[in-house]
C-alpha cells in the first residue's frame, strides 16, 4: 500500500514538473492565451557571397504590392507576389510569379518594418531566400540584407 501511494504522488510531481513550465510559458490575456516567440538576432549577411551561401534561393525580381499577411516572429508579415526574372540559386522557375513574405526587422509588439518594407517598392530587387514554409511562402534571409538594388551583372555573387 505504501508503495502505491509514492508512486501515486511521484507520478503527480512528474505531471506537474512537465505542465508547469509549459503552462508558464503562455500568459492568459484578456482575450485568452497568447503565445510567445523568441526574437531573432540576425546574422551580418552584408558579403553578397556570404548572403548567397547562405540563401536557399537567389532570384531576381519585382515584388508587387502586399496582398496579404502571415504570422512571422510574432507579427503580421507582408506577403508580395514577386515576379521573378532571373534565378541565380534554387529550385525557383524563371518568369514565374512566387509569394515571399517580408520577413520583419522587429518582433512581438514593435513595428515590423522601422525602416520600411524591405519588398515595399515595386523594383527590380537581388532577392536572398529561405525555403518555402508550410503555408507555401518563402521569406527574406534577413530583413537588411535580404532585398537589395540589383548590381551589375559582372557584380552578381554565384555558385562556384
Amino acid at each position: 500500500m505504501q508503495g502505491r501511494m509514492w508512486g501515486r504522488r511521484a507520478g503527480s510531481l512528474l505531471l506537474i514538473a512537465v505542465i508547469g513550465p509549459l503552462l508558464a510559458a503562455c500568459t492568459l490575456a484578456p482575450g485568452g492565451l497568447t503565445s510567445t516567440y523568441q526574437c531573432a538576432d540576425w546574422a551580418d549577411l552584408s558579403d553578397p557571397q556570404l548572403a548567397f551561401d547562405t540563401a536557399d534561393a537567389v532570384v531576381i525580381g519585382t515584388p508587387a504590392a502586399s496582398h496579404a499577411t502571415v504570422p512571422m516572429l510574432g507579427v503580421d508579415a507582408a506577403v508580395h507576389e514577386v515576379s521573378v526574372r532571373d534565378v541565380l540559386k534554387g529550385d525557383v522557375a524563371p518568369d514565374s510569379t512566387i509569394e515571399v513574405a517580408s520577413t520583419p526587422a522587429s518582433c512581438g509588439d514593435g513595428e515590423p518594418y522601422p525602416d520600411g518594407d524591405p519588398l515595399g517598392e515595386e523594383t527590380e530587387l537581388l532577392l536572398y531566400l529561405t525555403t518555402p514554409s508550410a503555408l507555401g511562402v518563402r521569406g527574406l534571409v534577413n530583413p537588411d540584407q535580404g532585398a537589395v538594388p540589383v548590381p551589375d551583372a559582372g557584380d552578381l555573387p554565384s555558385a562556384g
